[in-house]
């Protein structure tokens, strides 16, 4: 039989892998919990900490922007390269400021709050372009099997990179400068970037046809004037808001008061990271069974239990973070996969973009302001203590228990919201 030479269409879904695959390092450096720890690392107070924090989630709202001009650009690889070019070399502005103002941490930490809002409003709009390109790159009934598969290398990708960022921090403090080392790591996902770019260029891109009739104006307001699809959106809110008043401060509690080492930190996503690989495929059909619903009631309800656990935790004892890092690797899992599904399965083909712009936006304006909020509050409780039977209450612990409770409110709200007729159905019961 004569060999067939490969498809456009399947180089393009090679050049993909590739692409995630260097795409991992630059996303993992460029991250919230290293983001964070670079401004403690620059001695930032709590409000600019929970700003730097909260920056990934607040332009979310730029994700309709980047819908926008992928419906009208119509050429994505072009727009994916511009965004790009944007969003993943622009982190160099930072590194040249370390270099000539090497011991003005004040000017490093305005510059790199600068490039952190800029590169990230770029990414964003490239994660819309990427979106749409992806879902006519992969064939629907290859899609969720290849992209299993892609997120497992880079979830490798990510052990490798996080422990290589934990080693390098830890040999710089040793050396007495950690700031350098962030600076090393920002030249290494900038080249990991440009590799992206060039990737960009060498992947194939189906033709986009988007619809004729479209119309900014009434097709933005679709996922809104969705009665189905609304309740993922509130939901998406509600829960964001309840995890962004704490985000950044579990990354604070770490360094500044439990002391832990950055290889300690690398060790916790690490966790995270194997058990997301380890776990993906029963969640997956756990969620193909009882629904998607079911299982974000399941995940979530474990997720809330976090924040108590983090009460207990010392630099003697750290096995409750070390708890927490499992039960993220546990329920995390399912609880994205089903929040992926669930904007797939409920959005309508029409102005899908939008749909999915939506949930990136309801869920950054209540990380953003959850986190503006939850700075303040830091800064309120960092003397206020009250003593327990068990352990002493105080500063970061109220916020964590702040976000228990809004947790809580956030899962009861969903209940509500989205009954479980599928699990219902899976177990032959049947709805009164």
């Amino acid at each position: 039989m004569p060999h067939r030479p490969p498809s456009e269409r399947r180089k393009g879904i090679i050049v993909c892998t590739w692409e995630g695959i260097f795409a991992n390092p630059y996303i993992v450096i460029t991250d919230t919990p290293y983001l964070t720890a670079f401004a403690v690392i620059l001695a930032a107070s709590n409000p600019v900490i929970a700003f730097i924090g909260g920056i990934s989630f607040l332009v979310r709202v730029f994700q309709l922007l980047g819908a926008y001009l992928v419906e009208h650009y119509g050429n994505r690889k072009r727009f994916c390269a511009l965004m790009a070019i944007g969003a993943r070399l622009t982190w160099v502005l930072v590194v040249i400021t370390g270099i000539f103002w090497h011991g003005d941490a004040g000017k490093i930490l305005l510059v790199f709050t600068g490039v952190v809002l800029v590169a990230k409003i770029f990414e964003t709009m490239l994660g819309m372009g990427w979106m749409s390109w992806a879902t006519d790159l992969i064939p629907n009934q290859l899609r969720g099997k290849y992209f299993g598969f892609r997120l497992s290398l880079m979830a490798m990708m990510n052990v490798v990179t996080t422990y290589a960022i934990g080693y390098m921090l830890d040999l710089f403090k040793s050396f007495g400068n950690e700031a350098d080392g962030y600076l090393v790591m920002l030249v290494i996902a900038s080249t990991c970037g440009f590799i992206t770019i060039i990737l960009f260029q060498k992947q194939y891109e189906p033709p986009f046809y988007p619809a004729s009739d479209r119309d900014f104006q009434r097709d933005v307001w679709l996922p809104l004037n969705d009665a189905h699809f609304r309740p993922v959106i509130i939901f998406n809110l509600l829960w964001a808001m309840s995890q962004g008043i704490a985000l950044v401060f579990f990354t604070v509690q770490m360094i500044s008061v439990l002391k832990m080492s950055f290889t300690q930190l690398a060790l916790f996503n690490i966790i995270v990271t194997i058990g997301r690989v380890a776990l993906n495929p029963f969640w997956g059909k756990f969620t193909q069974r009882f629904g998607s619903s079911t299982t974000i009631k399941i995940c979530g309800a474990l997720i809330t239990l976090n924040p108590i656990l983090w009460l207990f935790a010392t630099p003697d004892n750290l096995l409750p973070v070390w708890l927490d890092a499992i039960n993220s690797a546990v329920a995390l899992t399912g609880f994205d996969l089903a929040s992926m599904n669930i904007q797939f399965t409920d959005s309508k083909p029409k102005g899908r973009a939008y749909y999915f712009a939506w949930v990136g936006i309801s869920s950054g304006i209540g990380f953003f302001v959850s986190g503006l909020i939850g700075g303040q509050l830091a800064d309120v409780f960092q003397s206020v203590s009250f003593q327990t039977p068990l352990n002493t209450i105080v500063g970061n612990h109220w916020i964590f228990l702040i976000s228990f409770v809004l947790r809580i409110v956030s899962l009861v709200v969903f209940w509500k919201l989205r009954p479980d007729t599928p699990v219902l159905k899976s177990l032959g019961l049947k709805l009164n």
